[in-house]
């Protein structure tokens, strides 16, 4: 009995309390990677759970546009503007070598304008040349279509069934 309980804990319990048709809520934070699809719009492929004390918003993706006079650039459809308060001198030094089609992980906060201010840059090497997108979830929408949407800072992520998040990858 008690091993069966057990199972009926671990496996049934969790559908009957109520475990969301969509799998993820607002308020958590979620990793997606995947591809860009179009201007602040994202179709994950995989997604994770990720702790949601780490306020700030990661995207990662191929830089596309660089505007040398303001020292910004575009990675997809998202502008980024370095943080010069923030960031070391070595990291501002870095960012000024970027070129299109670099790969970069940016972190900080998205501003009024849905630009992502960039207290950390990272180029990344061809084996972590990966699209993705972490930052808390602010809605959720399901979609007639069988997919959901969510938003994370000014980017809605879409997933189908087949990318409901694992716990902490």
């Amino acid at each position: 009995m008690r091993v069966f309980l057990s199972l009926f804990l671990l496996l049934g319990a969790p559908a009957l309390v109520g475990a969301s048709e969509t799998a993820v809520d607002p308020g958590e934070r979620i990793k997606a990677k995947g591809d860009w699809v179009g201007e602040n719009r994202f179709e994950a492929r995989s997604m994770s759970r990720k702790d949601r004390a780490d306020d700030d918003f990661e995207i990662t993706g191929a830089l596309s546009e660089i505007d040398r006079e303001t020292g910004s650039f575009r990675i997809e459809s998202i502008w980024i503007l370095p943080d010069e308060d923030e960031l070391d001198r070595r990291t501002r030094r870095i960012a000024r070598r970027f070129e299109p089609g670099d790969w970069i992980k940016a972190e900080g906060e998205f501003d009024g304008d849905g630009r992502l201010v960039a207290d950390s840059l990272e180029r990344l090497k061809g084996d972590e040349a990966i699209s993705s997108i972490e930052g808390l979830v602010e809605s959720v929408e399901p979609s007639p279509d069988g997919t959901r949407s969510a938003r994370i800072g000014p980017v809605a992520v879409t997933w189908g069934a087949d990318a409901l998040p694992e716990e902490g990858r």
